[in-house]
């Protein structure tokens, strides 16, 4: 009965993109309204990525955006601000089906807006049936979401420094997102050592959660660690010539944004057999688990990317931050790496 009901969830679902695929073609080829970022889905990573969408539509459209006001991200001087409220309730829990459900049934309250493009844009379905290429990805990270950025150069970073993005905080509490699983130590000494990086800067969150740390320090006590203000961890990541992302939008749509960048070292998960979520994530997340979407793009960009498959590791969709995973974490096998 269960695998039923998730068989129709899934068609419902998919039932509701093909309407919103449609619909998007007709505003493509005829006179729409405009486009509305309904809210802010999670934090700052998703957040630029739902303006980066949101510009991609445009620049296809014609279409003038607006947004609801961000409590980091300087938007008034290049935006239209709006205050109107989706009429479904955000406060979903995000490792379920119901997320979806409530985000493609969103739409403004006021009947004189519904034809208007009212989406998150953060989901692939909210763009398609368009896709941005990589290099359309990186054009726009860098013309659009980077001048709304506070940040400054770090003087923390050097052209030798290897900046590490290692997430804490939520994903280590008692009942995380399954999806965000964090590498393993393994992950980071294959990096240091197959590219001899001495000088090696961790940013953080300041809860030191996250059992890497900790562990990083004691094999390389040269490690340094930062765990400070957003805007002080922004400008070292945006400074990175060298950078290795988490499982996280925050350090990837930061990487894409970043004008310094040479290197960027991406960790690719695997993900549950029947985690089907990753079916509808924003494209340019689909770095971070075992997808061929876009392995024939990486020579397109200005920068060179290193996708690292994880084998033999949690998967994504089976994060629990029990002792086992964790254990797994710090013990888990170089071998299990591959370039």
């Amino acid at each position: 009965m269960n695998r039923i009901r998730i068989a129709l969830l899934i068609i419902y679902v998919l039932l509701f993109i093909l309407l919103r695929s449609i619909k998007m073609l007709i505003w493509a080829k005829t006179i729409g309204k405009d486009i509305y970022i309904n809210a802010w889905y999670g934090e700052l990573g998703n957040n630029l990525i739902q303006i980066v969408h949101a510009e991609y539509l445009s620049q296809k459209t014609g279409l003038t955006i607006h947004l609801p006001k961000h409590r980091y991200l300087n938007l008034e001087q290049s935006y239209r601000i709006h205050t109107i409220s989706p009429s479904v309730p955000q406060d979903v829990d995000p490792g379920t089906t119901g997320l979806f459900l409530a985000d493609l049934r969103s739409h403004p309250g006021e009947v004189s807006l519904r034809r208007e493009l009212f989406r998150s844009f953060f989901y692939k379905y909210d763009i398609s049936p368009f896709k941005p290429s990589l290099t359309e990805y990186r054009t726009l990270f860098q013309t659009k979401a980077l001048p709304l950025i506070s940040s400054r150069a770090s003087q923390r970073v050097t052209d030798e420094t290897l900046v590490i993005h290692m997430r804490s905080g939520d994903v280590f509490q008692k009942k995380p997102h399954p999806a965000y699983v964090q590498p393993p130590v393994s992950f980071y000494l294959k990096i240091i050592e197959e590219f001899n990086f001495t000088d090696i800067l961790i940013v953080t969150q300041n809860d030191f959660r996250n059992p890497c740390i900790e562990h990083l320090k004691q094999l390389i006590p040269t490690v340094r660690v930062q765990a400070s203000t957003l805007e002080d961890d922004i400008s070292a990541i945006l400074s990175a010539r060298n950078l290795v992302t988490a499982f996280s939008t925050f350090s990837i749509a930061l990487a894409f944004a970043s004008t310094q960048i040479k290197q960027l070292y991406i960790p690719q998960l695997q993900v549950k057999k029947d985690y089907w979520r990753t079916l509808f994530w924003s494209p340019i997340f689909k770095l971070a688990f075992q997808s061929n979407d876009y392995n024939n793009q990486f020579e397109s960009l200005d920068f060179t990317l290193y996708p690292i498959k994880i084998h033999n590791y949690v998967a994504i969709g089976d994060w629990k931050n029990n002792q086992a995973q964790r254990d797994l974490m710090i013990h888990h096998s170089r071998e299990h790496l591959s370039f």
